[in-house]
Order: C-alpha cells, then structure tokens, then sequence
C-alpha cells in the first residue's frame, strides 16, 4: 500500500517484531528495521509481524534481548 499511495507511513526504518513458529520447538523472535529484516528466512509459517510505534527505551532493550537481530 505504501508504494501505492506513497504516503510515507511505513518506510524500510520502521521497526517490527517478527515472531515466528511460536510455540513450537523452533520458535524464534526477530527485532530490527523492515530494511534489515526483509531478506531474513523466518523458517517455515506461522508467523506474526508486529508494527511498533515509538518504544519507551525499556521497551526496546527488551525486544533486543530477545530477538535474533538488532536494530541500531
């Protein structure tokens, strides 16, 4: 929608979570910018993709610990 209408909303700097396979044995959590994450193999679905707005600083060191990649 983005590239469609050109609004500016969400860009490639937005970050998100990535969860992935929760609840199985391989789950995995994936914190970064969409730029960093678009070419990231997430294995196999389910997956959910969060869209975070502005992050309290707690909130994000959080997600940075979990997460297998970072944003800077």
């Amino acid at each position: 929608m983005e590239k469609l209408r050109g609004d500016n909303v969400f860009t490639e700097e937005n970050k998100i979570v990535v969860l992935s396979r929760i609840g199985t044995e391989d789950s995995r959590i994936f914190f970064g910018k969409v730029g960093e994450l678009l070419n990231l193999d997430f294995g196999p679905p389910p997956h959910t993709i969060i869209v975070l707005g502005k992050l309290h600083f707690m909130e994000e060191e959080y997600v940075k610990e979990f997460g297998n990649a970072t944003s800077r």
